[in-house]
């Protein structure tokens, strides 16, 4: 990913000295050192996004009890379960929609089939005519 930088110069009046003041602003994208790196190896962009620096507790007790979950701890946990549950929501209705769909085209080969045997068929013999070879005629 390519960041873009473009500058933006904003000028503004100083009411106290009456002077024009020039002021630039950057505009471009935030650019996490080592990110590309990180997403390579399988890792997060942002090693704040998930990781055990981010997921386990900064302490615990000197016998060995965990410490009390700390809040940021339990919110991304609250939406990473919220996350899950959605997705097993929507993979539910997605199999659903898959076996409803494949029922109606077996349904509609089935009518197709039935419509083609319900068809008026032709009786008796036909008469067929050969065609006289030179052969023949000879």
């Amino acid at each position: 990913m390519a960041a873009v930088f473009a500058r933006s110069w904003i000028g503004f009046l100083s009411s106290a000295s009456g002077r024009v003041r020039v002021c630039s602003l950057s505009t471009s994208t935030r650019c996490c050192a080592g990110s590309q790196w990180r997403v390579k190896h399988g890792l997060a962009e942002n090693n704040s996004v998930y990781g055990p620096l981010t997921d386990l507790p900064d302490w615990s007790f000197a016998d060995g009890r965990p410490a009390p979950m700390q809040t940021g701890i339990a919110n991304r946990r609250l939406q990473r379960a919220e996350i899950a549950s959605r997705i097993v929501h929507l993979n539910q209705q997605m199999e659903t929609a898959m076996t409803q769909w494949h029922n109606k085209k077996a349904e509609m080969a089935c009518d197709q089939e039935r419509e083609n045997s319900m068809k008026l068929k032709a009786k008796g013999c036909r008469m067929k005519t050969r065609p006289q070879s030179a052969e023949s005629s000879s």
